[in-house]
């Protein structure tokens, strides 16, 4: 039986969110690029479980995670990433995000939603500077 048979779900946004919870220590999230899913972190699971909690969702659409009804945006995705933070009820200290997962993180950072992440990775991202824009 491999982890993904017995993959915990949660309801955040809207979505059935399937997500793993992995290691012990303070708490990471980690959001996978587009069209991908939660494994393409196995890699460097090893390296990370052994100081940090991880949180590890397969994104909307994604891998066993429910896909939403319309397309969603990345503003969308950011509110989806705050919900299924209050519903875990965690305090993640940090994230990595790599590809549309980093652009997730990057708007997440913009303070528009309820939690506050002290550090933030970004692997390969795609469309920093629009996110970035100041008017």
């Amino acid at each position: 039986m491999s982890i993904m048979d017995d993959m915990p779900s949660i309801q955040a946004a809207g979505l059935s969110t399937n997500y793993e919870l992995i290691g012990s220590g303070p708490v990471v999230v980690l959001l996978h690029g587009w069209a991908n899913a939660w494994e393409a972190w196995l890699p460097i699971i090893p390296f990370l479980s052994d100081l940090y909690t991880l949180v590890i969702p397969d994104l909307p659409g994604c891998g066993r995670t429910q896909t939403p009804p319309t397309g969603w945006s990345t503003a969308l995705h950011a509110k989806w990433l705050d919900a299924l933070i209050a519903s875990l009820s965690i305090k993640p200290v940090g994230a990595i995000g790599h590809s549309y997962g980093g652009k997730i993180l990057l708007e997440y950072c913009t303070g528009k939603y309820d939690y506050a992440l002290e550090k933030i990775v970004l692997i390969d991202i795609t469309s920093p500077l629009k996110l970035l824009h100041v008017d």
